[in-house]
């Protein structure tokens, strides 16, 4: 009994190195560089440090490129530089806030995987994933107050005589609709993101002014339930419901 027990300890301990051992060499097969050869000629050879300067010559070959002008790249850039500069480090060479804006710029232009991207650029697909959510937020968090400030009630008063002045629609606050924007299902979410047309998305729920401007923007996951209970259960909803929007009866 005692031998058939240690037989069976003996097996299971073998087991379990081996397969740290084969985990282990997995890990050093993934990690066989630490800088790619491709990767280490970004400077030379990426798409960045061979076009970007070029472009600035073509300002129509610009603006195709990164679906806006010079002056919007730039106006866009000195906001958001000071977030998105890096530390400089002994063991390479930090990536510019204006390679970050152009990487983030040109995956939401195109749609382009983090895969494709890496080609052109010669940025890891990691690194790339993390610009680009860095990049969004940062963009997020300093125009939100620029370009769509909260409204307030004296907001809200000039947008419905707005409305009175160009439709004749009087004590009209925003023209509101929304928008299923298909997704790649996120992983362990079921059929949270699965909607009545047979497709993964979120739904954007969007205000605009009389001269369609947006006010307010919702996204949101709301499955497959209609365009009421999406805006019944938004934030845009719930706070239009609590009376929290700065909207008065007077």
């Amino acid at each position: 009994m005692e031998a058939d027990l240690a037989a069976v300890f003996f097996l299971v301990y073998l087991y379990f190195y081996l397969l740290e051992k084969d985990k282990q060499e997995r890990a050093a097969a993934a990690r066989k560089y630490w800088v790619h050869p491709l990767t280490d000629q970004r400077l030379r050879n990426g798409q960045f440090h061979v076009l970007y300067g070029e472009l600035r010559n073509y300002p129509d070959k610009f603006f195709k490129y990164f679906r806006m002008s010079i002056a919007s790249f730039d106006e866009l850039l000195s906001i958001v530089k000071t977030g998105l500069c890096r530390a400089q480090s002994l063991m390479r060479v930090s990536i510019s806030p204006e390679e970050r804006l152009c990487v983030t710029l040109r995956f939401l232009a195109t749609g382009q995987s983090f895969a494709s991207l890496y080609f052109q650029f010669l940025i890891g697909r990691s690194t790339i994933s993390n610009i680009v959510r860095e990049t969004c937020q940062i963009i997020w968090t300093e125009l939100q107050r620029i370009v769509m400030p909260p409204p307030n009630e004296n907001a809200w008063r000039t947008i419905a005589e707005d409305f009175y002045k160009h439709t004749n629609f009087p004590n009209c606050l925003g023209a509101l609709d929304g928008k299923h924007i298909r997704v790649t299902m996120p992983f362990k979410s079921g059929s949270k993101y699965f909607n009545y047309k047979k497709y993964f998305s979120v739904v954007l729920l969007a205000s605009v002014d009389a001269n369609y401007c947006f006010t307010i923007i919702d996204v949101g996951s709301y499955g497959s339930t209609g365009d009421a209970s999406a805006f019944r259960h938004s934030a845009l909803g719930r706070r239009l419901s609590e009376g929290s929007l700065g909207i008065t009866s007077s």
